[in-house]
């Protein structure tokens, strides 16, 4: 009977399907351990450029990282992250592509270049409904390792502050002094808690700034206050403010207070900390 042939080959159709499908997870699966492996110095493929087709010794690399919003709408999980990663890299000028999914809502991709002046990181766009995190170009299989480990770090601190991810591209340049002072993120949020006190809660983002401006003014009250756009006499009071909250002068070791400062977005301080 008809129907039972157009049955037929409907179950056929859907085997074959689910057949083409474990075979390209298996391929994936199997680039996935071995570019871990790489990452991790120990691969034990001779020739593991020719097994993952991407050239890694005579090139230069740039590592992105694009992770979906847990959130994100339906529109923006139409097209799979291993694709907009393709089209990312094909964006900046690589020549070649490695695109490897880390799990269900992560992606790992490396862009190669011969030449790495070609290489146009800062054009890459944002992408609705994901963080994307890039790392810097680096040459050599050393450079493919660390040009992720960049892009790891960029996400881990861009992923500390919930709910700033979504739709974001974060460039590990600039937020590499971030990275550093958090390669321990409870000893950071202790560093932060001890050193603002007060001024670390979250009411007190207006004072915080000011008092970050002002030390990179040179605690210039004048130059401050027309950085912030408001008048000197707001910025000595605001000072003042902090002053008290800190039980000290902000004068006294600057550098940590800022640090303290440029963290304490990052490290996102919950409010229940400071109700004592």
């Amino acid at each position: 009977m008809p129907w039972d042939e157009e049955w037929i080959s409907l179950a056929c159709s859907a085997a074959y399907a689910a057949e083409e499908q474990a075979w390209l997870t298996s391929i994936d699966g199997s680039r996935g351990e071995l570019v871990r492996a790489l990452l991790r110095g120990d691969h034990a493929v001779l020739d593991p450029a020719k097994a993952l087709r991407y050239e890694l010794v005579n090139r230069t690399h740039v590592s992105l990282i694009l992770r979906r919003d847990a959130h994100a709408d339906g529109d923006e999980e139409s097209e799979g992250l291993d694709r907009v990663a393709a089209k990312l890299l094909t964006c900046i000028g690589a020549t070649a592509h490695l695109v490897i999914p880390s799990d269900e809502r992560e992606v790992w991709a490396w862009g190669g270049f011969t030449d790495p002046r070609s290489a146009a990181v800062r054009s890459i766009p944002v992408v609705p409904g994901a963080l994307v995190t890039v790392g810097r170009p680096a040459r050599g299989l050393d450079g493919f390792r660390a040009t992720h480990e960049e892009a790891k770090a960029a996400a881990r601190v861009t992923l500390y502050s919930a709910g700033r991810a979504r739709g974001r591209t974060v460039f590990f340049e600039d937020v590499r002094l971030a990275a550093l002072l958090t390669s321990d993120p409870e000893r950071a949020q202790s560093f932060v808690r001890d050193e603002l006190g007060a001024l670390g809660h979250p009411r007190e983002s207006l004072l915080r700034e000011t008092v970050r401006v002002y030390l990179e003014c040179n605690c210039s009250p004048a130059t401050a206050a027309a950085r912030l756009d408001v008048v000197k006499n707001t910025v000595v009071y605001r000072i003042r403010r902090a002053e008290a909250m800190l039980g000290r002068s902000v004068k006294e070791q600057q550098g940590i207070l800022w640090a303290a400062l440029h963290l304490v977005d990052i490290v996102d301080p919950v409010e229940s900390q400071f109700s004592a």
